[in-house]
């Protein structure tokens, strides 16, 4: 009978999460119908999704406006872009970014 061994990873880690372009209070001019958001992720070892959120706090009952739709890399500036009908306007935004890893631990900007 073969011999197998395995190697189970335990990820206790959280995510972390900071926001780079536009900064919070900033004016969104839409005339192109799209803003993008751009923002840095890191974990320990894999992430697995982002979520940006217009106008909200972090809790109970937010609706997300945009999540990414291409692999995140830890550690370097993503971006996830935006169309009118997702809650673009010309106006003045605050936003955060969530971000999981495959743990489902998740971080929020601040």
């Amino acid at each position: 009978m073969p011999n197998y061994n395995f190697t189970l990873i335990v990820d206790r880690t959280s995510p972390s999460v900071d926001v780079n372009a536009p900064g919070n209070d900033a004016y969104i001019n839409n005339a192109s119908g799209l803003a993008t958001f751009y923002f840095t992720p890191a974990d320990n070892l894999f992430l697995k999704n982002a979520t940006v959120y217009l106008n909200s706090s972090a809790g109970v009952g937010r609706s997300a406006n945009a999540s990414n739709s291409s692999a995140l890399v830890s550690g370097a500036v993503n971006s996830i872009t935006l169309a009118a009908g997702q809650g673009v306007s010309n106006s003045s935004i605050t936003w955060l970014v969530e971000v999981c890893d495959y743990a489902n631990y998740c971080t929020n900007s601040s």
